[in-house]
């Protein structure tokens, strides 16, 4: 793994990096000093994240990505959008609180809904008239809409009616590339084919839907052939990823369930005991009007922050706009020196930068806008936590806890609480003997 460092100039910052990088057998391929002047060493950050050339980013502490917080967010925003990972080596982070402050906001803005009974989401869908990405095989693109093209659909056809006569896949991709010789699908091509449903001419998460290539009743002998050789999928638990032991385990529902492995047996987690302790761990932290209540007033304190810092980087960064557009004009009129190469390249780095600062600071300030009955509601939802589906089990579960720790046959919620900090709550009776 290839890891660069980002800090101040000074030496003492960076000889840590060094000896954590070294420590874990990783490969530092270099570490980026700021010098006082982020601009850029953000564009050089940037640039080694898109390339991927790296595949993790170590810094002394959250607070040396940027001199200012929003900055700092957006940043790490930036390297887990491009895949790589941000390790701080004072574990410092954005506030805990956020998290919760992006569940209620999410809850109550996705173009989703909760249904009140049973916490599923159900999906709006919006039909549209123009596809808008590569349509699938079988398609193809004009003016803007996606339609049959004849050989590829005469494809998918015969595709399905092979695959529910129970002819092998390697079988039926030989008869695809036979009919498309210019495509040449691959085996795991045609195999997605046979399960995607825009060829009955049904409507996608996005909201679109693509002329049906397959009668229905053609689409159910298929599945029919498929489900009869899939085998059934793991019962689903919505707090395993939170769980971190010292050993081993399993979340069972039944006894039978347990095992063994030589010496040492596995921690045996009761599912349903895990969904009270969670229950019973939410309640002891936010069960109050007053918890409640910090956590609406952290939020409104914090959107009149992000609101008086938004006008701040708007105005420099319409002040580094306005230089940026002088310096040009005398680069137009045939002015031509290395002061104002220099000057441009700097602004061009402010500028850009400057306009990251400006939208997560506007996001920010829109993101702690929050009605205080939606965050009342969304409580009143995660009180009921054993009751929910595993959907919404799973999406409060990430909003309001920060891990479970199991050690030494003793287990805990880490649950974040309305004051910035995270509180060790004992999760009692989930080990099963």
């Amino acid at each position: 793994m290839k890891a660069v460092g980002f800090c101040g100039s000074a030496s003492e910052e960076c000889a840590p990096i060094r000896d954590f990088v070294q420590k874990r057998n990783a490969e530092l391929i270099g570490v980026i000093e700021t010098d006082g002047v982020p601009y850029r060493a953000f564009r050089s950050l940037q640039s080694v994240i898109k390339l991927q050339r790296a595949q993790v980013v170590v810094t002394p502490s959250f607070g040396e990505l940027a001199p200012d917080r929003y900055l700092c967010l957006e940043m790490k925003l930036f390297i887990e959008r491009n895949g790589a990972k941000l390790v701080t080596l004072d574990g410092s982070g954005p506030d805990p609180r956020r998290e919760i402050a992006c569940a209620v906001s999410r809850f109550f803005s996705l173009p989703e809904i909760w249904e009140v009974a049973q916490g599923t989401k159900l999906p709006r869908y919006e039909r549209s008239a123009d596809f808008k990405r590569v349509p699938p095989f079988g398609y193809r693109m004009n003016s803007g809409a996606a339609i049959p093209e004849p050989r590829e659909a005469e494809a998918v056809r015969a595709a399905f009616a092979a695959y529910a006569e129970g002819r092998p896949i390697k079988e039926i991709t030989e008869l695809v590339r036979s009919i498309c010789p210019d495509r040449r699908p691959t085996l795991m091509t045609v195999k997605t084919i046979l399960r995607n449903e825009r060829y009955i001419g049904a409507r996608s998460k996005k909201g679109y839907s693509l002329p049906p290539l397959i009668e229905y009743d053609l689409w159910l002998k298929a599945g029919e052939r498929y489900e009869r050789g899939r085998e059934a999928p793991p019962a689903e638990e919505p707090l395993r990823g939170l769980i971190r032991a010292d050993r081993s385990f399993r979340i069972i529902r039944d006894e039978s369930a347990k095992r063994s492995h030589g010496r040492t047996t596995e921690y045996a987690i009761d599912a349903e005991a895990l969904d009270r302790a969670a229950s019973a761990a939410i309640n002891a932290v936010w069960g109050t009007a007053a918890s409640r209540g910090a956590f609406a007033d952290f939020c409104e304190a914090e959107a009149e922050n992000a609101s008086n810092a938004l006008l701040k980087a708007e105005k420099l960064r319409d002040e580094t706009l306005t230089r940026f557009s002088d310096s040009l004009g005398e680069l137009r009129s045939g002015a031509k020196s290395e002061e104002l190469f220099e000057r441009l390249d700097v602004l061009a780095d402010m500028k850009n930068v400057l306009g990251m600062q400006v939208r997560r600071t506007a996001d920010e300030m829109k993101l702690y806008t929050l009605p205080r009955e939606e965050t009342e509601e969304f409580f009143s939802r995660a009180y009921r936590f054993p009751e929910l589906s595993a959907e919404e089990r799973g999406f409060m579960a990430k909003a309001l806890f920060a891990g479970i720790r199991i050690v030494g046959g003793s287990a805990a919620f880490r649950v974040r609480t309305p004051y910035g900090r995270v509180r060790r709550i004992p999760a009692e009776g989930i080990l099963t003997e």
